[in-house]
């Protein structure tokens, strides 16, 4: 009797202690998948968190490349409008040079046709003079009667002299007794006062000053 219920007392001892070993297995396993739970869920946090960071890089890196090509866009544009500019510089240039070409081909035409003009101004003038110089050295004066008298021409009588055939027409100037006159109211023996030159060794008269004899 003693014996049973010795090996009840130890039935009982062994089974409380299992079922003691039992709850601290349990409350074992209980903290341990607490503690892989709370793992699980840093490791998501974590996970997450680098998976935001991640994100916010890449939206930061799409904004550089976006600024970037904006920047890219705006320096073609201003190299399109700085060449554009230069072209039209260059036409201007060019334009310039055709106009400054032109007025100095205007401006040497123009000194060329004065020179030429200066040069046929002197040549005139010179020959004026020359003209001028010959005509009073070729002009001469005759005193003497009227000898003859003809549309053409009057002989006048020069003392000492051989007689002076002077060439006239109805536009010689003459005066007769002071009054304006014309060659054919001369008549042979007015006393005449004759300017002549030589052309072609002939007597041309330039004017002819008359007086009658009384």
């Amino acid at each position: 009797m003693r014996r049973i219920g010795c090996l009840a007392i130890a039935s009982v001892a062994l089974a409380f202690g299992c079922s003691k070993a039992q709850s601290r297995q349990s409350s074992s396993d209980k903290t341990s998948g607490q503690s892989e739970a709370q793992k699980a869920q840093q490791q998501s946090k974590e996970a997450y968190d680098q998976a935001q960071k991640s994100q916010n890089e890449a939206k930061k890196r799409l904004d550089e490349a976006a600024s970037a090509d904006q920047d890219i866009a705006k320096k073609r544009q201003d190299l399109t409008s700085a060449e554009q500019k230069a072209q039209q510089a260059r036409q201007q240039a060019q334009q310039a040079e055709q106009r400054a070409s032109q007025q100095s081909n205007q401006a040497q035409r123009t000194a060329t046709q004065a020179d030429q003009q200066a040069a046929q101004e002197q040549q005139r003038t010179e020959q004026q003079v020359k003209q001028q110089q010959q005509q009073q050295q070729a002009q001469q004066t005759a005193t003497g009667d009227v000898l003859d008298v003809n549309p053409q021409e009057i002989v006048v009588a020069q003392p000492g002299k051989p007689a002076l055939h002077v060439q006239v027409d109805q536009s010689t100037p003459v005066t007769l007794d002071g009054q304006a006159s014309s060659p054919r109211n001369l008549q042979p023996g007015s006393h005449v006062n004759i300017s002549y030159r030589l052309m072609a060794n002939r007597a041309v008269a330039d004017r002819i000053d008359a007086k009658t004899r009384m």
